[in-house]
């Protein structure tokens, strides 16, 4: 999460975060505000838009890297 809000921060756009990731706008709000969590498949498309990878755990959850 904190990878997404420091991008909205420079960026000055959800809605275009949103978009380039192919997902619902709403849902990313919703999904910052911790009123719902995202898919596995939503992080990926989230970490491709902002130029991350996503990297397992060893605890099955992800690492968002650089």
């Amino acid at each position: 999460r904190e990878h997404v809000e420091r991008h909205i921060k420079a960026s000055g756009s959800q809605y275009s975060i949103a978009k380039a990731a192919g997902i619902d706008p709403i849902g990313l709000s919703r999904w910052r505000r911790g009123e719902r969590e995202i898919t596995l498949d939503t992080a990926g498309r989230l970490a491709l838009a902002l130029g991350l990878d996503l990297q397992p755990t060893k605890n099955k959850s992800a690492k968002i890297d650089k």
